[in-house]
């Protein structure tokens, strides 16, 4: 999940070049090892559901409905934030930011 962030994270620069043109390369090497920062606490944040019930110790925990039940909570989490990253290539265009909640 870390790569597929880091290379939309790559894709946003190649495609918004010409808004990071003012900057120094030293500037935006910072700005790629802190994004790379933010992604990973990202993911595990993102992830901690998911972790903290593989963790349990529940007694349903090898049953089968609850592997299909916590695959189904990684393919929702994991895929939206992708999603989030896809929706600011364009809409930065529009607005001039990025997404921000």
């Amino acid at each position: 999940m870390l790569l597929v962030l880091t290379a939309l994270r790559l894709l946003f620069f190649v495609v918004h070049r010409h808004a990071f043109s003012g900057y120094a390369w030293t500037d935006l090497l910072q700005a790629a090892v802190q994004g790379l920062r933010f992604d990973a606490i990202t993911v595990v944040i993102a992830n901690a559901p998911l972790i903290l019930l593989h963790l349990l110790p529940l007694q349903w925990r090898a049953a089968r409905w609850y592997d299909r039940m916590l695959f189904v909570l990684f393919i929702t989490v994991n895929g939206f934030l992708p999603l989030l990253c896809c929706i600011d290539l364009p809409l930065f265009g529009f607005i001039g930011t990025r997404t921000h909640w």
